[in-house]
């Protein structure tokens, strides 16, 4: 929207999207509508879901992963791990989404790369 409305010129970075799913009255927390969204978004773009849920957030999660998403968490999404317990910190939902990483042959940015990522 910023770059059809020429208030996002090039040069001046790249688009950035925050797809929020699961949310009351927004888009259902689905990995099928996840892989449909893409084709909206502007070219060289960067992405992250923000999914709020239970177990149906992570294979939405892996499907970020697949689809080369940058992957975020946070106990203000969800209080749940994969298994269906609760997690006891954010770095237990971190290390989850590491291994949804790991699965899609992905690694994990150190914080150099994710500032060089995010042009920061």
């Amino acid at each position: 929207m910023y770059i059809k409305a020429g208030m996002l010129k090039p040069g001046m970075g790249r688009a950035e999207y925050n797809l929020v799913m699961g949310v009351a009255s927004g888009m259902p927390c689905d990995a099928e509508l996840l892989a449909l969204l893409p084709r909206y978004m502007a070219p060289e773009s960067v992405w992250q879901s923000t999914l709020i849920g239970r177990a149906e957030i992570w294979p939405v999660h892996q499907k970020t992963a697949d689809m080369g998403g940058m992957l975020r968490t946070g106990l203000e999404d969800t209080f749940y791990l994969p298994s269906g317990a609760r997690a006891s910190s954010n770095g237990a939902l971190i290390a989850e989404l590491a291994l949804c990483a790991q699965r899609a042959g992905r690694a994990v940015a150190t914080p150099q790369e994710a500032r060089t990522l995010l042009q920061l």
